[in-house]
Order: structure tokens, then sequence, then C-alpha cells
């Protein structure tokens, strides 16, 4: 059960917010939305604009309503009862009643959620919340959204924190407060503290608050996922969080987008990052590094060990910073998704990655679009794709005639592992390329690679004949089945 604060005014939305979706880049940062894809295909044509959370109006009974919520996975959900809450008897209702279930230690109830004006919630009614928490032992995660925390609230909220047994998960946005958070934040996080994935989303973290959360990655040893988006982290402060990465072996994510970090402060972080052995993701989205930025992050790229995905959405990286990261993917084993839409790197950048990726075997995800790519580069992508053995997602963005299109088709013959294919828009004209496409992509989605393996086991096959049973073509025809039939008849031993 999830207990979410009532709303100050009416007719207001129920927002949805998938956090675990964000390291799959879910959303704003990527186009991996599941009803994308286009019946049922590999194919995707229809991902053509950024996608924003999806939002649900919200009915008048909460019972209803948190029933149906719970019947969507991992999406967390904000409750505002406009039709239910309209006074202050309501409001009073509806905190007595958090109050209870959590002092109670009700077992149904794992996870808080606020969001509201920040008039809405005075400073009693946060204390009367704090002073619950304190006998709770079952609650995992809370999230504050829009609600202004003054020091005494803050300070209050840090020794709960520190001494909860049962908390993983506390997210503060737009909370409206300067360091006072995150300083509190960072002082309760000790080494015996339970949580692991602390945000702390637009609440203007200056130095002061950054040199705190350095020091607590310094110490803490259960933190595993850290979020500082929208901050405007300063120089000064990434110094600090810097350090603390460097002597940190626990955190697996890092998210640091729409920070503003030049140059300077994306070179601190890269040389801390080089020599940390833990971190799995970082995310440096919408930030304003220039060409040393990059030339620091290609340095990681060689370096890093254990990096295993990386998003560079919006940064405006140019042909040139697109072929230093393209030679720094030659020299890198770990790394497996990239991504980089809405940059600038043009055709040039667009060969070199194609290039890149004929060395390079472990990078089984690259996504650019809305790159200013046009013919010459997508040409040459689908001429090497033959020859590169990794890759197994790829977004092109727009296909701008028939002979890009065709050019992909060709190398996609020639291709076994690339099983997802994202086009921003449908291949123009020619329906035919657009199914050949189609019919390849589904084909190695079913296992295609088994007939160019000697003596592959019986199991893999019956596997892959499944597999190709199901991937049918939009008119329902097992095709993908057929044609691995025709090439390896002995195979009709295995579907009579």
């Amino acid at each position: 059960m999830r207990f979410g604060a009532p709303a100050s005014v009416s007719h207001r939305q129920c927002c949805t917010r998938d956090w675990k979706s964000f390291i799959n880049g879910y959303g704003r940062y990527d186009f991996d939305w599941p009803d994308v894809i286009a019946g049922g295909s590999s194919l995707d044509y229809g991902l053509q604009k950024h996608r924003s959370p999806r939002r649900l109006l919200f009915p008048a009974r909460r019972a209803r309503e948190t029933r149906r919520a719970q019947a969507i996975e991992d999406i967390e959900v904000i409750y505002y009862d406009s039709d239910e809450v309209n006074d202050s008897s309501d409001e009073t209702t509806w905190l007595k009643q958090v109050c209870g279930s959590l002092k109670r230690n009700d077992p149904t109830v794992d996870r808080l959620d606020i969001d509201a004006d920040k008039s809405s919630l005075c400073d009693d009614d946060i204390m009367a919340i704090y002073d619950a928490l304190v006998q709770n032992h079952v609650l995992s995660n809370i999230n504050f959204r829009n609600i202004k925390l003054k020091m005494d609230a803050t300070l209050n909220l840090a020794p709960i924190l520190q001494n909860s047994q049962s908390l993983q998960l506390l997210h503060i946005e737009e909370s409206g407060t300067k360091e006072q958070i995150a300083v509190a934040m960072a002082l309760s996080l000790s080494s015996i503290s339970s949580i692991r994935i602390l945000s702390l989303r637009g609440n203007h973290i200056d130095y002061k608050s950054a040199e705190a959360l350095g020091l607590m990655l310094k110490s803490n040893v259960s933190l595993s996922e850290l979020r500082f988006c929208h901050n405007r982290i300063d120089v000064k402060g990434i110094l600090y969080i810097a350090e603390g990465l460097e002597n940190n072996s626990n955190l697996r994510i890092l998210d640091l987008s729409e920070n503003g970090l030049n140059d300077e402060a994306v070179t601190k972080l890269m040389e801390s990052i080089s020599c940390n052995k833990s971190l799995k993701f970082l995310c440096l989205d919408f930030n304003d590094f220039g060409y040393d930025g990059i030339r620091s992050i290609a340095s990681m790229i060689k370096n890093t060990h254990c990096l295993k995905e990386f998003h560079l959405f919006g940064n405006r990286i140019n042909e040139s910073g697109a072929e230093l990261l393209a030679e720094a993917l030659c020299h890198n084993s770990s790394l497996n998704s990239l991504i980089l839409s809405y940059n600038q790197i043009g055709d040039v950048g667009a060969v070199a990655f194609a290039r890149a990726l004929t060395l390079n075997s472990s990078l089984t995800k690259i996504w650019f679009p809305s790159n200013g790519i046009g013919n010459n580069g997508l040409q040459t992508f689908g001429r090497l794709l033959p020859k590169m053995m990794g890759l197994e997602q790829l977004c092109v963005g727009d296909l701008f005639d028939n002979f890009a299109a065709q050019e992909l088709l060709e190398g996609l013959k020639s291709n076994t592992r690339l099983s997802v294919l994202y086009i921003e828009s449908p291949v123009s004209e020619n329906n035919l390329i657009e199914d050949e496409l189609d019919f390849y992509i589904r084909l190695n989605k079913s296992g295609r690679s088994l007939l160019q393996t000697p003596n592959a086991p019986i199991s893999l096959w019956a596997e892959a004949l499944g597999r190709a049973n199901s991937n049918v073509s939009k008119t329902g025809t097992p095709d993908a089945l057929f044609q691995m039939l025709r090439q390896k008849p002995d195979l009709f031993d295995f579907v009579r």
C-alpha cells in the first residue's frame, strides 16, 4: 500500500514515474518504451518524438485507484484525491490515517509518497509524520516532492534515516531549500544506514552540500544508487563528489544529468571514475561541457574496466567529439550501452562509430537519433554491419531515402547479431524494404546465428525453432521458421 498526500487544490492529475527505468534511459532520456513496438515486431517505426512520462487522470475513489496502481508494475503513483479532499478537516483525517499506520507498523504500508504545493503541508504536519516514522520499522520508500522542508524539519529527519533498518529509497525533489537537505542527508547516511537509493533532484546543491555528500561517499557502504539531477552543481562541488567516488567501492549508479557541468567539472569527474572499480551506470545528459570535456570522457572510456552503460543525451557533441569517443571504444571491452541521442555527430561521427564497432565486440547497444546524420553516414554503417560482431540494438534516427535503407538491409543480410532496430520514421516509398528489414530482424531474434554454428546443441535448436515460430510477420506467417527450415532441412525432425 502506498500513502500519498492530498491535494490542496482541485482537478489535479496523478503523475507516474518509474525510478528503476531511468537506469535504461526510459522515458525522457531514451526511447525504450514497451508500447512503441510496432505490430509486435522488433523493427520499430513509430519512435519519432521525445516521450514524456505518462499521466493518469485521477478518479474519485482512492481504493479503486490503489488497486489500479498495484497493477502497474514498477510505477510509483502519487495520489491526489481532488474530489474527496477539499478542506482542512479532510487533510487532518488523511494525516491521522498516515501517522496511525506508520506507528502501527502496518505491513501493507511500505511506501510514503507526498507530492503537494509548498504550502499544502505545514511544519507541524511534517513533524507529526517524522514522529510516526521514529516508531516505524517496515517502510521501505519515502518520496517527497514539492514540499518545503525547513532546517528544523530536515535535521529531525536525519536521525530517523540514520537509524532506520528498513528504508531502502529516499527521494527528495524540488523542495526549495539550499544546502540543508543535502547536508542532512549526507550526515545521516552512516555506514550502518539501510538506504540503498538516494535521489536529490532540483534541490540547489551547493559546494557545502557537495562536500558533505563527498564525505558520505567515502564512508557509506550501503548506498548503491545516487541521483543528483537538476541541481546545478558547480566545479567546487564536483571536486568533493569526485574525491568521494575515488574512495567508494559500492556505488553502482550515478546520475548527474542537468547540472550544467562544464569542461573542468567533467574532467575532474572522469579522473575519479577512471579509478572507481564499482560504477556500472553513468548519466551525464544535458550538461554544458565542450571538446575538453569530451576528451576527458574518451580517456575514461579507454581506462575503465567496469562501466557498462553511459548516457550522453543532449550535450551538443559534434563530429570531432564523436571521433574521440569512437576511437576510445576501440580500446574498451566493458561498455555495453552508449546513448548519444540529440547531439551533432553528423555523417563523420556515424562513420567513426561504424568503424569502431568493427573492432569493439562488447558494445551491444548504440543509439544516435537526431544527430544530423544523412545518407553517407547510414550507408557506411550498413556496409560495415556484417563486420560488427557485438552490436544487438541500433537506433539510427531517420532513414532519409531508400539508398540508406537498402544499404542497411544488405548489411543486415550478413549480420546475425542485430535483433533490435529502431527507426524514427517509416522507410519512405518502398514497403518491400521495410518488410525485408523486419524479416531479417525477426530471423536474428529467433537465433539465425545457430545456422553458422557447427554441431550446435539440440536444446538450442529446439529453443530457436520455438522463437522462430513465435516471431511471425505482420500477416501472421511464420516466415522466420520457414527460412530456418529451408536452410537446414534436417531441422524437420524437431517439428514433426
